[in-house]
């Protein structure tokens, strides 16, 4: 882990240490600018990994809760299971 982690945060150096040489990043002699633009990095990039971990949690939420697949689409309502054939066979109620 400690291993990404410091890769990860090289690897946002080097971005900011490119930026710097294209001039895209304030001089170091405008110190409130260059702390705004810092600011303003830094808030993105948590708003970025906040939706990766709510999007990750999500997707693990609905890997463990799917429910069973099958080769008919099942609709359940109020304790009733309705299943829907995929072929021209009428509509089959069976109580749960």
């Amino acid at each position: 882990m400690a291993f990404q982690s410091t890769r990860w945060f090289t690897e946002v150096q080097n971005i900011f240490v490119l930026a710097n040489k294209r001039k895209q990043v304030p001089s170091n002699h405008d110190a409130n600018k260059l702390q705004s633009f810092f600011n303003c990095a830094a808030t993105l990039m948590t708003s970025q990994l906040q939706s990766l971990a709510l999007n990750s949690l999500s997707d693990f939420t609905d890997l463990l809760c799917r429910p069973p697949v099958s080769s008919q689409t099942n609709v359940q309502i109020k304790g009733t299971v309705y299943l829907i054939s995929t072929s021209s066979m009428p509509l089959v109620e069976y109580l749960s």
